[in-house]
């Protein structure tokens, strides 16, 4: 009887370890970066910690280095034009590739090719 209960309370103990653990993808170095590849300076805002831009500037990127893969499956960046701070415009980027990447370094770069558009680069490939 005292076996059959250890046995359980193992059991459950193990089970809410599992449960409880924190889910992510150990392991993961990640240098994410903004790139402007337009030919207009913008203002880039995002309400996301991961990606802080400020002004960019054309071809010019931003990089957070080593930080854990967000986990969020989009972001918005907020633009507007440094010579028109009136004018916004808003893009979302699908970022949820970032948190199913394999163990090791990766290298991200949202690259913003208009004002309407923005793309996810992970190790140089589009996703």
């Amino acid at each position: 009887m005292h076996d059959t209960l250890r046995y359980f309370v193992v059991l459950f103990i193990a089970a809410c370890i599992t449960s409880c653990s924190p889910r992510g993808n150990p392991g993961v170095s990640l240098d994410l970066s903004v790139s402007n590849a337009t030919t207009t300076r913008y203002w880039v805002h995002s309400e996301t910690p991961a990606v802080s831009v400020g002004i960019l500037s054309p071809g010019i990127s931003k990089t957070m280095l080593d930080i854990a893969p967000p986990k969020i499956d989009a972001v918005t960046l907020e633009l507007s034009a440094d010579t028109n701070r009136d004018h916004r415009a808003t893009i979302t980027v699908d970022i949820s590739a970032l948190r199913s990447l394999s163990p090791g370094h990766h290298d991200a770069t949202i690259a913003i090719v208009s004002e309407s558009q923005a793309k996810l680069l992970i190790d140089g490939h589009e996703k």
